[in-house]
């Protein structure tokens, strides 16, 4: 028979198991989420809009900074994502912490979640003159597209090329007329785009893309330029940025900070050495280019790589008043994240 003295032992002992049990999955736990806090999952497509994040991958910028600011060095996944709509599903389902893509997919995202994920910019990768291209001899402007014609935009009603559309089509028809040509739109990513308009056996006719996609069809004698975003905006192009949801950027602050400082470092370097930068390009699309070639795209005067947004503004209120967006955002702060310290924006 067990004595009264022993009999607590095992009362004890499984105290004790439990114990170690909680605590295995206490750390266990806590582990887990130190190993989610030094991963991210970005999304990009492709292009020259995108050099930024090409040069931060190719020389570990983000890596770097981030152990700059006291933290382990983070795992990353470089998401290649095909459209607009792709990177607006990439944020909204989770599937990528931060995507990189246009103002106008940003704005949208910013006004549907505005109470709820709150999706915001992180920092601006550059501003671009992107361009409408066509195999049509007969079009010399957007007054000239008949229903003969198909244009290739990234994603329709939604992409920067699709919203630039609309607003040139406002200018040239009419404010009221600006979704006059939407039903000549098709989506499809630029170098699908840029194919299906250099084959000659495609519905596309046109195509309003990114470099170095509007550069290389120009390349063909068939295809001549419409429009360049300049026609319409006026100085400073349409802008590419990095946005995430706001939880990411509360629960990984110093990551955030990381990112935004490895932008500027990336746009630095491709500023003051744009020979290694287009290597750099080279090396990670293999487009169809040589490298004086590349280098003379990054020189561009309406290529500008920098952290400071442009026409953003613009942009969201034309998209307000079209009805694409409820929200009017009256300043380019209001839809960036308070931590992208620039000094000029629009």
């Amino acid at each position: 028979m067990t004595s009264d003295k022993e009999q607590p032992i095992m009362p004890h002992l499984l105290r004790l198991a439990l114990s170690v049990l909680l605590i295995a999955g206490f750390l266990a736990s806590a582990f887990s989420a130190s190993a989610q806090t030094l991963q991210l999952r970005i999304g990009k497509q492709l292009g020259l809009s995108y050099l930024p994040l090409i040069v931060a991958e190719h020389d570990k910028l983000i890596e770097k900074h981030a152990r700059q600011l006291g933290l382990e060095e983070p795992k990353i996944d470089w998401v290649q994502l095909g459209s607009a709509a792709a990177l607006n599903d990439a944020i909204l389902s989770g599937s990528c912490d931060y995507v990189a893509g246009a103002s106008t997919v940003l704005t949208v995202l910013w006004d549907k979640t505005r109470k709820n994920m709150d999706v915001r910019g992180v920092v601006a990768l550059g501003n671009f003159d992107y361009a409408l291209n066509s195999a049509n001899p007969a079009v010399h402007g957007v007054a000239d597209f008949t229903d003969k014609d198909r244009i290739a935009v990234s994603g329709v009603k939604l992409s920067v090329h699709a919203i630039l559309l609309q607003m040139a089509a406002a200018k040239a028809f009419g404010a009221d007329q600006w979704d006059r040509l939407d039903h000549l739109t098709v989506s499809m990513s630029h170098s699908d785009g840029m194919v299906a308009l250099m084959s000659g056996h495609s519905e596309i006719t046109a195509h309003l893309t990114t470099p170095p996609f509007q550069d290389l069809e120009l390349a063909d004698k068939r295809i001549h330029r419409v429009f360049a975003a300049s026609d319409v905006l006026g100085d400073g192009g349409a802008t590419i940025l990095l946005f995430a949801a706001n939880r990411v950027r509360q629960d990984y602050p110093k990551l955030n900070q990381a990112l935004i400082e490895a932008v500027r470092e990336a746009d630095q370097i491709i500023n003051t050495d744009r020979h290694r930068a287009a290597e750099i390009y080279l090396a990670a699309e293999k487009p169809s280019l040589g490298l004086a070639q590349v280098e003379a795209l990054l020189n561009d005067p309406g290529t500008r790589y920098t952290a400071a947004p442009r026409n953003i503004v613009q942009f969201a209120q034309f998209m307000a008043r079209t009805g694409t967006i409820r929200n009017r955002p009256e300043t380019w702060q209001e839809l960036f994240f308070p931590d992208l310290d620039v000094a000029e924006g629009s």
